[in-house]
């Protein structure tokens, strides 16, 4: 089980705001996501496929990068 932040806030502490469900439905929630969090798209050349079943942002993961080696 995991928590899910209907709000999509992780930080956020609400009871309301949160509900229990299995992983295998917290990720079939995540692989319908046409957007990331930062609005790139999650599809086509962008999108990278783990083999974990996890999807993520190519965009994404290059600002991540970016900030390290400047760090």
């Amino acid at each position: 089980m995991v928590v899910h932040h209907k709000c999509r806030n992780k930080a956020c502490v609400n009871p309301d705001h949160l509900e229990l469900m299995t992983d295998r439905r917290h990720k079939q929630l995540h692989q319908r996501k046409k957007f990331c969090k930062r609005g790139h798209p999650m599809f086509g050349e962008n999108l990278v496929v783990y083999k974990d079943g996890e999807r993520g942002c190519r965009a994404c993961i290059a600002i991540r990068n970016s900030w390290r080696t400047t760090l």
